[in-house]
């Protein structure tokens, strides 16, 4: 169910982002966890965000071809605004936590992380009975699809070296006159 995509952004692509992030006037640091800013679609991130969509339309599609043989995957949907999030050396890290994991996040169905720059600190899932975790490493430009919710439960880890750089967007139920 975890799948990775190597090297799907391009770098360049992903050094935009990370250059558009650092000098953006307003970011969310109201997170002990991380800094984060969202992407708004009808902003001046219009033209990073319909490159980020085409991409996720792409995997979300492969993803399916593999892991839906049945068609049973939502065809009715919307996509969580994309987000942008920092997390500093020796300060940041998002504990274990599931990303539909209550009334606000429930109709999350699949979730899309992207890691912008390379890090020796990625991200760590843990199964059912599972102590040591499955560790994925943060490599520029990879996307990592997997389904958000309780069953999968993960921990963005603490980069020591440099700062680590992440995107991400959910996958939605929606109903018909809520898709995109």
């Amino acid at each position: 169910m975890f799948q990775t995509y190597t090297g799907i952004l391009p770098k360049p692509l992903c050094e935009h982002l990370i250059h558009r992030f650092n000098t953006a006037a307003i970011k969310d640091q109201s997170h002990e966890m991380f800094d984060q800013i969202e992407l708004q679609p009808q902003s001046d991130w219009a033209q990073e965000t319909a490159a980020l969509l085409d991409v996720v339309k792409r995997a979300a599609a492969e993803y399916s071809h593999y892991y839906d043989p049945h068609g049973m995957m939502p065809t009715q949907r919307r996509i969580e605004t994309f987000r942008i999030k920092r997390y500093e050396p020796h300060k940041h890290r998002f504990p274990l936590h599931a990303d539909a994991s209550n009334y606000q996040t429930c109709t999350r169905y699949l979730a899309f992380l992207f890691y912008l720059n390379d890090s020796e600190a990625g991200t760590r899932f843990y199964g059912a009975r599972d102590t040591e975790g499955l560790r994925v490493e943060a490599t520029q430009g990879d996307l990592l699809i997997f389904p958000p919710m309780w069953m999968f439960p993960h921990e963005g880890l603490m980069p020591k070296t440099h700062p680590k750089y992440i995107l991400s967007t959910y996958f939605h139920f929606a109903i018909p006159a809520q898709s995109k």
